[in-house]
């Protein structure tokens, strides 16, 4: 059975024989060794269980631990998605997507979030997402203004309204 390269066996090591019919975890072979016991992500790191605040404080606190750990790890979402930008700037867009649901006093509509939250959470510290899904943040940062008047969209190139 053709096997990888391994390079602790040297350049010899491309065919089993059939006394090394199929190595187990528990064997010499330095490379099955490493390729049984490397894992990219832990599925349940970070994971939490769903639950059903039992008043507007519960929720409140839920929120801010929340809100601490999307604090905390703002160095480490810069490191793991090699971002160019400062995590302060992740500081204040952590700080925005909170503050917009402030005014919240709904107990479901606060467990939906922070459920949402927390699965957002989970997933850009597990690198279970892509760069541009990160970058999405800061998307309406960087998005151009459309022109409100005729001569703003004529010098952009747009003044006449697109015909199908």
């Amino acid at each position: 059975m053709p096997t990888a390269h391994c390079p602790a066996k040297g350049s010899e090591g491309g065919y089993h024989s059939s006394s090394q019919s199929q190595a187990s975890p528990s064997s010499s072979d330095p490379c099955s060794l490493s390729r049984n016991t490397m894992s990219a992500a832990i599925p349940s790191r970070f994971a939490i269980s769903t639950r059903v605040s039992s008043g507007i404080l519960d929720a409140q606190a839920r929120s801010r631990a929340l809100y601490r750990n999307f604090y905390r790890a703002a160095p480490e979402i810069c490191a793991i998605y090699a971002l160019d930008v400062p995590p302060s700037l992740l500081h204040a867009k952590f700080r925005t997507q909170f503050e917009k649901h402030r005014h919240i006093s709904d107990l479901a509509v606060l467990d939906v979030l922070l459920l949402k939250a927390q699965q957002e959470y989970q997933e850009t510290i597990n690198a279970w997402k892509q760069l541009p899904q990160v970058m999405k943040w800061f998307a309406e940062e960087e998005a151009e203004s459309k022109p409100q008047t005729f001569l703003e969209s004529f010098y952009a190139g747009r003044d006449e309204p697109k015909s199908v």
